[in-house]
């Protein structure tokens, strides 16, 4: 060996005996170099020619939006303001999933529907309130037929199904409760949609931990996770939706959010293979659309023949729900 290369080793040894250290680029000390993933905000150094689109090139329906809905909960916008936006778009109509049902759905009705029936279009949902009584099934089966009578084109099922509606037993109320069924059937005969949100992002069912994928927003809002024996599993959440799909194939069921699994979209593609009743919906949460940009080809067709779209720019952000 010469003796530049035996120098070198002498020295790397000295100072790995010393415990020395080499400052990290930037003169921070390496103590230092840990880094946040809250503190973590790249810069895209990505150079590409940029294509906004501010107008849809054809007429849009929204078939998922919340503004101005009965539950009141985000900011309500002024309906002049709301159609000024919905024009700049070419968003020709907005469905109102969360209309509730009596006299709040009949508000929503005649503020947003009845002044302009060609723009928006209101969905009822069931009152989980009367769970425990007898009849409850029939019970919400004249209580959709109410609201389609009074200006509901849909009954919208939330994610509380399945995870958090209990009866007096304390136990959750499965998706595919037999209770249920007039109510589905009821649909059928209607011949309105049924637009059902089942379970969540499949990490929200796994631990917390270094290995979950969404564990940034977890971490913000641990209230989003499903993890744990308090709750079902997201397959057998999926498989209770599915079994109603199949019980009442004279129903049309709009699957939402990627029918809930933008994680497996072959799982997607097989439930439209058997189950003819049911759409998708691509969702304006970032789950689903970046994931389905990425579709299987045979999914990719079945998807563009019996998709349902949704977008956000009329009345902001949804959020989780």
């Amino acid at each position: 060996m010469t003796p530049r290369p035996l120098a070198f080793l002498a020295c790397s040894s000295l100072l790995a005996a010393l415990g020395a250290t080499v400052p990290a680029p930037g003169g921070a000390p390496p103590s230092n170099n840990d880094l946040p993933l809250r503190d973590f905000k790249p810069r895209s150094m990505l150079v590409v020619p940029e294509h906004p689109v501010p107008r849809a090139a054809f007429p849009a329906i929204d078939v998922h939006n919340h503004v101005n809905d009965a539950h009141g909960e985000g900011r309500a916008v002024p309906v002049a303001e709301l159609l000024a936006r919905m024009d700049r778009l070419n968003l020709k109509r907005i469905v109102i999933l969360t209309g509730r049902w009596g006299q709040a759905l009949q508000q929503v009705v005649d503020q947003m529907v009845k002044p302009h029936p060609d723009r928006f279009t209101v969905f009822t949902e069931p009152d989980w309130s009367r769970i425990d009584e007898p009849g409850f099934g029939e019970a919400m089966a004249a209580q959709v037929k109410d609201a389609v009578a009074r200006g509901a084109r849909g009954l919208k099922v939330t994610k509380v199904l399945g995870l958090e509606v209990r009866d007096r037993t304390g136990r959750l109320v499965t998706v595919d409760d037999p209770r249920l069924d007039p109510m589905w059937a009821e649909c059928g005969g209607l011949g309105i949609p049924v637009a059902i949100h089942t379970s969540d992002p499949d990490a929200f069912f796994e631990p917390v931990d270094a290995t979950n994928e969404r564990w940034d927003e977890l971490h913000k809002y641990p209230e989003w996770s499903f993890h744990g024996p308090g709750f079902p599993g997201k397959r057998a959440l999926l498989d209770a939706r599915n079994r109603v799909f199949a019980r009442h194939p004279g129903t049309t069921f709009i699957a939402l959010h990627v029918a809930n699994h933008p994680e497996d979209l072959g799982d997607v593609s097989g439930v439209l293979d058997r189950l003819p009743n049911v759409v998708v919906e691509t969702p304006p949460r970032g789950d689903g659309r970046s994931r389905a940009s990425i579709c299987p080809g045979t999914c990719s067709r079945r998807c563009t023949r019996r998709t349902r779209s949704a977008s956000s720019p009329a009345s902001g952000p949804e959020g989780p729900p």
